[in-house]
């Protein structure tokens, strides 16, 4: 299931979500309780984390036999309080090599300065979830940045059940897109927001857009598949009115490679890429030892005839020499006979 992975809002402002982007951010969200703040933890509230569920031994459900494989069946009641505790939460990656987890906890605590609850969990290849306990908050990091750590940029994914980070692939990012120009007529909100469903899922406009602040552009926020090219134009037809072409000015884009069709590194930079390569370059130098190896025993086939050849030759030259011998010997006996002859 691809995940909207993408820098963030792109400015420190208030940001005007549109409706149904909003609804589909928070669907089936409600706000959660601040619990447990300065209270102090037992030993026996740090076991059992910020699940506070009492458990029986006894009910828990009983484990069984699926072929050779052991399997266990999971209660609804605990499958959705799982669910329930993750429904704030945000994917984040960084690149931990060239920083650390708490440098990451302490910067994320000075930029976003959560009102509730809050928690960075790593879960690798630079992957971590960001739980909250607040709506408010989750719209503030969702919609707001980009978010600097240090020199980088943090990606932003809505977290989703199935998130795998081993099989992390997503070609969709929110992009700042800019209409430069846009007659004043148009900087109507529906108006924006159906313009920006041209290039993709248009999620809301920004501030200045919004109270007309600047009159050269005006800024819409859009999920777009950067797996397919964006045009540098669209047309808006206007109904009862002049149709009209319009520039298309798109913000900073993520790392997008073109092999794998995924955010996070160029194709210049692309591991699968690079592994089809070698494999090809190894394949090559195989192909090229085995038509080496062919050549040779060719050479060598060639050379043990000639020399069969040779032989055979050589043989039919001694038998001829013996043939030529025996005549010889043959006439000379003959002529030695006539000459006894004649002397009798």
């Amino acid at each position: 299931m691809a995940n909207l992975l993408g820098l963030g809002a792109g400015r420190h402002q208030q940001f005007f979500f549109n409706g149904e982007s909003s609804s589909r951010v928070v669907e089936n969200m409600s706000s959660v309780a601040k619990s447990g703040v300065g209270k102090k933890v037992s030993f026996a509230d740090k076991v059992k984390g910020d699940a506070q569920v009492e458990v029986n031994f006894n009910e828990l459900p009983v484990p069984s036999m699926r072929g050779n494989i052991p399997s266990i069946k999971i209660s609804q009641k605990a499958f959705e309080r799982g669910i329930s505790y993750c429904k704030f939460s945000l994917i984040g990656r960084l690149d931990f090599h060239n920083i650390k987890l708490e440098d990451v906890r302490r910067m994320a605590q000075s930029s976003w300065n959560p009102k509730g609850d809050w928690k960075i969990v790593p879960l690798g290849k630079g992957f971590f979830m960001i739980r909250l306990t607040c709506e408010e908050d989750f719209l503030q990091i969702w919609g707001g940045g980009p978010w600097k750590f240090g020199t980088q940029t943090l990606r932003l994914t809505k977290w989703d059940p199935e998130f795998d980070p081993d099989e992390q692939r997503s070609s969709q990012a929110m992009v700042w897109v800019k209409f430069p120009k846009l007659k004043q007529q148009f900087w109507d909100y529906e108006i924006l927001m159906s313009m920006g469903k041209t290039l993709g899922a248009p999620i809301g406009i920004d501030k200045h857009t919004a109270d007309r602040e600047y009159g050269f552009f005006a800024s819409i926020l859009v999920e777009i598949d950067l797996a397919k090219p964006i045009p540098p134009q669209i047309l808006v037809e206007v109904d009862g009115g002049k149709d009209f072409m319009q520039e298309v000015v798109v913000g900073k884009l993520p790392k997008f490679c073109e092999h794998c069709k995924s955010i996070g590194h160029f194709m210049s930079d692309c591991k699968v890429l690079k592994n089809i390569r070698d494999k090809e370059i190894i394949q090559a130098e195989t192909n090229k030892e085995a038509n080496n190896r062919r050549k040779g025993k060719k050479n060598r086939n060639k050379n043990k005839e000639t020399e069969e050849g040779e032989t055979t030759s050589n043989g039919k030259d001694v038998i001829e020499e013996e043939n030529e011998g025996n005549e010889k010997s043959g006439e000379e006996a003959k002529s030695n006979e006539e000459e006894v002859i004649e002397e009798d």
